[in-house]
């Protein structure tokens, strides 16, 4: 995985490491063995760059992602028993994050969302 990460996703591992373990990529293998470095990689927390499914700005871990989801399903429910929802229109939309990880509102569907969240992380 390390390997893996070194070639594809170098900039974010570095910031990563620096942010969560206050170590550079370029102890690797002097004051940081490259067995204990692989290790690292593979527990980032889920907030972190390269633990972030790809195409996802790394401002919403999972956890922002499932809350926005369950605040989504709450504006549905109070949607449904108003007259817009009778009449089909004004259906709430998902909030995702924007630049700088800032919430905005988007029009991503169930589908989407189901796909964003099965996608596999670096």
């Amino acid at each position: 995985m390390l390997a893996c990460l070194r070639r594809s996703r170098l900039p974010e591992l570095r910031a990563d490491f620096r942010q969560y373990y206050h170590v550079g990529l370029g102890e690797l293998g002097r004051s940081l063995p490259v067995s204990e470095a692989a290790d690292l990689a593979a527990q980032l927390p889920a907030g972190a760059r390269c633990a972030t499914p790809e195409g996802w700005d790394p401002g919403w871990g999972e956890a922002e992602w499932l809350l926005a989801r369950a605040e989504h399903a709450l504006r549905v429910l109070a949607w449904q028993r108003t007259e817009d929802a009778a009449e089909g229109r004004g259906f709430p939309e998902m909030l995702t994050p924007g630049p700088g990880g800032e919430p905005e509102r988007s029009g991503v569907t169930s589908d989407q969302l189901e796909d964003m969240l099965s996608r596999k992380r670096g």
